[in-house]
C-alpha cells in the first residue's frame, strides 16, 4: 500500500506514517517536507481492520 501525505501548510513539517490499532510506526521514520511537499511510504503488507495514519512527528 502507499500512504501519501501532501503539506498544505506554508512551513516545513516532518511527518511519520503509522500503523494505529498494531502502534507500528513505519520503519522509514521521520520524513521532512517543504511547502507543498508531498512524504511517500509503502507498506510492503497491511493487516486487514488497522487504520494507517500521519502524524507530524
Amino acid at each position: 500500500m502507499m500512504q501519501i501525505y501532501k503539506n498544505c501548510s506554508p512551513d516545513r513539517v516532518g511527518v511519520c506514517a503509522k500503523d494505529i490499532e498494531g502502534n507500528y510506526t513505519h520503519k522509514n521514520g521521520r520524513i521532512e517536507i517543504g511547502p507543498n511537499g508531498v512524504a511517500l511510504w509503502y507498506w510492503s503488507s497491511t493487516t486487514p481492520g488497522h487504520h494507517y495514519t500521519t502524524y507530524f512527528c
